[in-house]
């Protein structure tokens, strides 16, 4: 029987979704409206068996994962909290369904309409039957996916694709903040059922349950549309009338609620959750009030109406009294679908007409449909002895039995959203029906009551909306019921029932009556005896009236500040990204690569049979090295990581793109002509400078250089080589590089002090060439630094640039940035010396001799930078005396620190260097 209730609405909607065109219009409304009135009595059934005589039923499908960190199981849970969920969703589902066989009757699509109201009720009715957080996130994400259907129905509206857009993103962030805190209770116990998380809560960590209970509250926030997440509930009126009754009454903003009541054994050990919600809650409600008085949609000033009560039902859960939010919950379902159908019904009889201020006059042509949405509002306004009366007024009054800041607070809010929801709920009666018509008088003649379909669920939604509350009230929240056993989790510390009945002064208990009372008087009074609305002529008030009519302007702010400037980054990543980093190393990357390394090994094939001896020789030294290098070095070939980095290298640089002294000069010295492309003139930002005499003689008006002209010398003089042009070619010879960089290699192996102990023939090796390099360098810098002074004394007319309106300046920077390159080859001379006196340092200190090198620099820079010799160096060149025999010290001294000199010649080079490190340190310390 319980699986039943879940099958029959998801096979109503199988049937009218995939055999609509078989059956027609008339089988798909009989066959779901069939299905969800059985599931509707065994849900009463259910309720009987298992709310009244408090028998729960868990029911085990089968297991999804199973594993030794993680188990979950297809599980569904019967208790009574979920029954007590089945009656408003089956209930009003079953009503809605019988109105839209009447309201969609000329829709083109009623199978599919029909389909989806069915899958949408079974989703909803997943969620709340779940034994686990799994199952209910399967049914939390359906009624998204199938809400976004039926907010989209008209796809053919632009608006209706917005605002279903709208919902549906909206809803993702909630719904990454609740998959966060499933992840989070999954790492923590390694469940998500129901049982033992529950059972497990007392114990748990008290910042794990504050985080937990958070993002808990960020998926139930964007469910139930409360502050900051609340922009998606308004547009999604945009779809049709069953839908926002369906939508906004009794199943998708109701999840959120029933997120937390489900979760109240985890949320009451967190005191900090409970206070973030009350906030929330009593802020959304205030709010949502503050924007619905100025409305003029008929059915967005329900919708903020439903976000007030929402606010109220999240204001109840963080006062940890959830038995209260559920009653209340299961009220505003009845009267805010009462509310919605009769809406409905009025926009079905009047032309589709949705804005209050074209209607009036409709209590003489819709008398029926009048009473039913009175009797809503009423209810909504907590009218004593009507349903809404026995949760609204009880959740107000518990809050301030709270006597905490937050329990004030809530109070507060709550009180003055009591009188400002009775304010614009009159002003919809008013404005809809106790007016002077304000319509088209066609639309007048037309109208009338619907059919039998749409009085029958106003009628029953109007009973319930006058003695359901009356009825359950001391099932649900009466002092002393265990109705809900162990499905709702109440800390003794938070149970307040006793004093918010007993303790609390009449005046408070009746305030929210009289500011209800208050706010329906002054909304009769203003748009039924005074409709010119006086309070937009004050410019203060306009501004206030377009701050609410904006919703606090959080549209502007989301469009602004989170999706333009998320557009933005998206663009930019886009750019740089997609379009940049991953094309250039992707697709034009990879066919450079391959182009270039085409052009150099092309370039290999020189035609000269020398050339070809040289590579057949590389390539067997090469295989004879590979081959017999374990036996050489004593080691693997695969371990030798020194000898694989110079291969690679070698590799790389052979297969490197290569040019040639690229810029080549032409036509005696005029460097830009060879420079530019063809046809190009140079310099074109300066043309506008050039003027001309009177003898038609061009000449400069302005001596400005611009940025590009300065780039341009600077590439040329990059170009240019400082060698003579029969020595740089044979430098820059393929196979003189890739000695370049082995012999770099060497050097930077050897500096590092790590391949300089001559364990195997390869350090030898690598010695050689690091000195060989160094040498290198020096003679190539001399030579350049020799050739370069040459040029610029000798040959003057070299820096010429012929065709530049700037020829005088030009010349003169080019002169300047070619002194500056030739100054850097001073530098390179002095570093291939040094770099080479630091080596013949590491040959000596291998060989067990002394520095010469280091020592003299480390000395000059203290000579420098210091007045006198440290007391280390002091000591360092005493123990090297002692042990030379050539110190002239006292024999007192000698035998102070003989034992410290007999240590010292008995260690090793590499020894001798750490324990005079050790006695420095020692002396700094003592010093």
């Amino acid at each position: 029987m319980y699986l039943s209730i879940l099958i029959f609405p998801l096979l109503g909607s199988f049937v009218s979704g995939l055999l609509g065109r078989k059956i027609g219009v008339t089988g798909a409304h009989i066959i779901t409206c069939t299905c969800l009135i059985i599931s509707s009595i065994l849900a009463t059934l259910a309720f009987y068996e298992v709310g009244l005589c408090g028998s729960p039923v868990s029911i085990h499908l089968s297991s999804w994962i199973e594993s030794e960190i993680l188990s979950i199981q297809w599980e569904f849970l019967f208790d009574q909290l979920t029954v007590s969920m089945f009656i408003p969703v089956l209930y009003i589902s079953s009503l809605i369904h019988i109105f839209s066989t009447n309201y969609m009757a000329e829709d083109p699509h009623n199978q599919r309409f029909f389909s989806y109201l069915s899958l949408f009720t079974f989703f909803m009715l997943v969620l709340v039957s779940g034994a686990n957080y799994f199952v209910m996130f399967v049914g939390w994400e359906g009624i998204g996916v199938v809400s976004y259907l039926l907010i989209n129905f008209w796809f053919t509206r632009i608006q209706a694709n917005k605002a279903a857009i709208l919902a549906f993103t909206m809803n993702r962030v909630g719904d990454m903040g609740l998959s966060i805190g499933f992840f989070a209770l999954i790492a923590l116990f390694g469940s998500l059922n129901y049982s033992t998380l529950f059972s497990l809560a007392p114990f748990m960590n008290s910042t794990a349950i504050d985080i937990i209970g958070l993002l808990l509250l960020s998926g139930a926030m964007a469910k139930s549309a409360q502050i900051p997440l609340h922009s998606w509930l308004p547009g999604s009126m945009e779809g049709p009338t069953p839908v926002s009754a369906l939508i906004h009454a009794a199943t998708l903003v109701t999840a959120g609620l029933y997120l937390l009541v489900r979760s109240s054994p985890i949320l009451e050990y967190s005191s900090t959750a409970l206070l973030v919600i009350t906030l929330v809650g009593a802020s959304t409600a205030f709010f949502a009030a503050t924007c619905g008085l100025v409305q003029n949609d008929l059915k967005r000033i329900i919708a903020f109406s439903t976000i007030s009560q929402l606010g109220y039902m999240v204001m109840a859960v963080g006062l940890s009294q959830y038995n209260v939010a559920l009653m209340h919950v299961v009220n505003h379902a009845f009267f805010k679908a009462l509310l919605f159908l009769g809406a409905g019904a009025v926009i079905h009889s009047f032309s589709d007409q949705q804005d209050v201020r074209r209607l009036g006059g409709l209590i003489n042509f819709l008398p029926f449909t009048y009473t039913a949405m009175l009797v809503g509002t009423l209810s909504l306004l907590a009218t004593p002895w009507l349903t809404g009366f026995y949760s609204k007024d009880l959740i107000i009054e518990l809050a301030f039995a709270q006597y905490s800041f937050e329990g004030t607070y809530a109070f507060i809010l709550g009180s003055l959203t009591a009188g400002l929801t009775a304010f614009y709920s009159f002003r919809l009666i008013s404005l809809v029906f106790l007016t002077k018509p304000n319509g088209p008088k066609t639309s007048y003649l037309h109208s009338h009551e619907a059919s039998l379909a749409v009085i029958i669920p106003l009628f029953v939604l109007a009973l319930f909306s006058i003695f359901f509350g009356y009825i359950f009230s001391d099932l649900f929240v009466g002092i002393g019921t265990d109705f809900f056993g162990n499905s709702i989790f109440i800390h003794p510390n938070h149970i307040t029932m006793v004093e918010a009945e007993f303790s609390m002064d009449r005046i408070v208990k009746l305030l929210p009556s009289i500011l209800s009372l208050l706010g329906a008087i002054l909304a009769v009074y203003l748009y039924h005896f005074t409709p010119q609305l006086f309070f937009m002529e004050s410019p203060i008030t306009r501004k206030i009236y377009t701050f609410l009519n904006g919703k606090y302007l959080f549209d502007v702010i989301y469009n602004h500040y989170f999706i333009g400037k998320g557009l933005q980054l998206g663009y930019f990543v886009s750019k740089v990204l997609d379009r940049g980093v991953i094309e250039f190393i992707g697709p034009y990357g990879l066919s450079n690569t391959l182009n270039n390394t085409g052009i150099n090994i092309s370039r290999l094939d020189t035609g000269v049979i020398t050339t070809y001896s040289l590579y057949i020789t590389l390539g067997l030294l090469s295989l004879v090295f590979l081959v017999f290098s374990p036996i050489l070095l004593d080691t693997s070939i695969l371990n030798e990581t020194r000898l694989l980095i110079i291969y690679l290298a070698t590799l790389l640089l052979v297969f490197s793109p290569y040019s040639n002294n690229q810029y080549k000069l032409k036509n005696n010295g005029s460097k830009l002509n060879s420079f530019l492309p063809c046809n190009q003139k140079p310099f074109s930002k300066m043309e506008k400078v050039i003027v001309k005499d009177n003898n038609n003689n061009e000449t400069i008006s302005s001596e400005k250089l611009s940025r590009r002209d300065f780039l341009t010398v600077f590439k040329i003089v990059y170009a240019d080589s400082l060698l003579p042009q029969s020595l740089d070619t044979k430098y820059n010879h393929i196979l003189v590089r890739i000695l370049r960089v082995i012999g770099g290699i060497s050097v930077l192996l050897v500096l590092s002090h790590t391949y300089t102990k001559f364990s195997s023939p390869l350090d030898t090796i690598i010695l050689y060439l690091a000195m060989l390099q160094t040498t290198q360098i020096f003679i190539i810098s001399m030579i350049k630094f020799i050739n370069g002074i040459y040029t610029l004394v000798f040959k003057p007319k070299f820096f010429d640039i012929r065709n530049s309106p700037l020829r005088r300046n030009m010349t003169h920077l080019y002169k300047i940035f070619y002194c500056a390159k030739v100054g850097c080859e001073v530098a390179a001379t002095a570093s291939g010396l040094v770099a080479g006196a630091l080596i013949l340092d590491e040959v000596r200190v291998n060989a067990g001799q002394d520095r010469i090198v280091l020592p003299w620099l480390t000395k000059v820079y203290r000579e420098v930078y210091f007045d006198k010799v440290t007391p280390q160096d002091q000591l360092e060149a005493r123990i090297k005396g002692l042990a030379k025999g050539t110190s002239n010290v006292t024999e007192e001294e000698t035998k102070s620190i003989r034992a410290t000199v007999n240590h010292y010649n008995s260690l090793s080079p590499e020894d001798k260097f750490k324990f005079i490190d050790s006695i420095r340190e020692d002396i700094k310390k003592n010093s």
